[in-house]
């Protein structure tokens, strides 16, 4: 320290009228020199130089400048003290101040000068209590900022001595002139000033944490129970021809008017907005509502936006405050139906962020309004057997924001099915069978067919087993299936010619073996006539349950199974 010091005390040219008042040093962690700043007294105030020694032995040399930093950056003022401190740690701008606290056995460090917090290294502070002692001027309050937005991100515990409380006489004036103005104070004097939160930063983002103790917890208000939430994004996805529109149709006519749900209970009675950017409104929807009972009165259609005077388009993805706004005002509003709610989206509808972005003002409007909302999608292409949930189109956040996921499927058959393929606030799978019949109905003067939805049955299972049933296609293993029984049929066959006919008859053994599990075939094993005591083969039969009257060419191994 004392070569260091007589480094500072030359100086060289240029230094003429400056006074050497001190040197402070900065550390690594494990103690080693970094860095010196020399604090010099002139006749303008004061000046800081930092300086550092190069190399060692004869080849070391002193150099004025800083050395390069770390890449966690520069160390701040006394780290390894404060590392091996317990309890609160003040900060404070300059280490004059931080030297005058440590004197009265107070912990303090510093990065340096009011524009330095960017550049250090703060994590030997991480987790810890801190104080932060600002500067009584403008560029104190922009480091104390500065310095609170980096140890929040260490997790730390933030606080700021109350500047106004000190009553300080000058601007400018620091911890070290407080101590100097009460040379009585002590570090307990210190640790009870008053403190304040830090100033806030332009763009600075502050956590909030709400104690669960704190929480009321509360019921989910369902709209119709397990299947439509208020206060929720719920979607309806499906394919082409499924009638997801005329499904959204017959839930917002049940809400606006009292009438039955799918399950046969009546709705609470509210008001529905509806906005469609795939449907005439006039020509389609309307036929549609008046086919299903709705009432009208309590039915609105977004039409559009006004800006500036002037009408346009409504955009989802830039005009939901506005439609909050106009649903508060209307009040008593229970569901509101987005067709399709890709349109909610303004960017790539299979990017997860712009997705979240997008659809996050949905989930807010349905909070705000305590209503259900129900957004209108479809299945992506060839996804026949996947995951229910995981078959609407475009990015999985779709689905991660929803809390209810509704599928439709159609049959072979004409009938369709409705599906509950996910809930986070309830039992998910079951469903209804329902079909899309024409009803005759006067519009516009003249009759004509509307499409109206008439629920059918309920169902029992899970979505993707309901789905499959209703979406089946034959497959080899139904092949498989049919030639099996037309095998097992009259009786028990050995497992050895099952094998050796499969293989003749070029049938996958491993795929006969699926279909034996899908027909439920037992397997047993049977001494064989003629052979010694002890030789037994496998025999496969069809259980006794009259399969073999139910099994019919044509009929996918899933009836089969669900008949028995």
């Amino acid at each position: 320290m004392a070569e260091a010091r007589a480094f500072a005390k030359k100086g060289g040219s240029g230094f003429t009228g400056k006074k050497l008042t001190d040197v402070y040093v900065y550390r690594m962690a494990k103690g080693a020199a970094w860095c010196y700043r020399a604090r010099y007294e002139t006749k303008s105030g004061k000046e800081i130089l930092p300086f550092y020694k190069t190399g060692d032995g004869d080849s070391a040399e002193w150099k004025f400048g800083e050395p390069s930093a770390p890449r966690k950056g520069k160390p701040i003022y006394r780290a390894p003290e404060v590392m091996d401190s317990e309890g609160v740690v003040f900060v404070v701008e300059g280490e004059k101040c931080a030297d005058a606290l440590v004197k009265l056995g107070v912990h303090a460090t510093t990065s340096g000068s009011a524009k330095s917090a960017s550049k250090a290294d703060w994590t030997p502070l991480s987790g810890r209590t801190v104080v932060i002692w600002p500067d009584n001027d403008e560029p104190g309050d922009g480091y104390a900022a500065d310095v609170a937005e980096r140890l929040q991100e260490l997790g730390c515990s933030v606080e700021c001595v109350d500047i106004e409380a000190l009553d300080l006489p000058n601007a400018g004036d620091d911890a070290a002139d407080w101590l100097q103005a009460h040379p009585k104070a002590g570090a307990a004097d210190v640790l009870a000033l008053l403190r304040t939160l830090p100033p806030e930063i332009e763009g600075h983002t502050e956590v909030t944490l709400l104690r669960a103790s704190d929480i009321k917890e509360e019921l989910v208000d369902w709209l119709w129970p397990y299947w439509l939430a208020r206060g929720a994004i719920q979607i309806l996805a499906g394919e082409g021809g499924t009638g997801k529109t005329t499904i959204a149709v017959a839930i917002a006519a049940a809400v606006s008017s009292g009438g039955k749900l799918p399950d046969g209970f009546p709705a609470p009675v509210g008001k529905v907005l509806f906005w469609t950017g795939e449907d005439d409104v006039p020509r389609v929807l309307i036929p549609r509502l008046k086919a299903a009972g709705a009432n009208m009165d309590n039915v609105f259609f977004i039409d559009g936006s006004r800006q500036d005077g002037q009408m346009r388009h409504f955009d989802p993805g830039t005009d939901i405050g506005s439609l909050v706004a106009a649903a508060r005002k209307l009040g008593g509003v229970s569901l509101v139906v987005l067709d399709p709610i890709v349109s909610a989206v303004m960017g790539d509808s299979h990017k997860n962020t712009e997705v979240r972005r997008g659809l996050q003002p949905i989930v807010d409007m349905a909070g705000d309004l305590n209503a259900a909302v129900l957004g209108i999608s479809h299945f992506a292409k060839n996804t026949e057997g996947r995951n229910t949930a995981d078959r609407v189109i475009g990015s999985v956040a779709y689905t991660a924001l929803s809390r209810l996921v509704w599928a439709a499927a159609k049959g072979q058959d004409g009938k369709c099915r409705l599906v509950r393929a996910k809930s986070n606030l309830g039992p998910d799978g079951d469903g209804y069978e329902y079909t899309l019949d024409l009803v005759d109905m006067e519009v516009a003067g003249q009759q004509v067919e509307v499409s109206k939805v008439m629920w059918g049955q309920s169902l029992v299972g899970t979505a993707r087993d309901l789905l499959d049933q209703a979406e089946h296609k034959r497959t080899q293993r139904d092949d498989a299936a049919e030639w099996l029984y037309s095998m097992l049929h009259s009786g028990p066959v050995a497992a050895a010619d099952i094998k050796q006919q499969a293989s003749a008859d070029g049938m996958a053994w491993r795929t006969v073996e699926r279909a034996k599990a899908t027909l439920d075939v037992i397997s047993e094993a049977k001494a064989e006539k003629g052979k010694g005591r002890g030789l037994q083969s496998w025999f496969w039969r069809l259980p006794q349950s009259g399969i073999d009257n139910r099994y019919k060419a044509g009929t996918t191994p899933d009836v089969v199974k669900r008949t028995r």
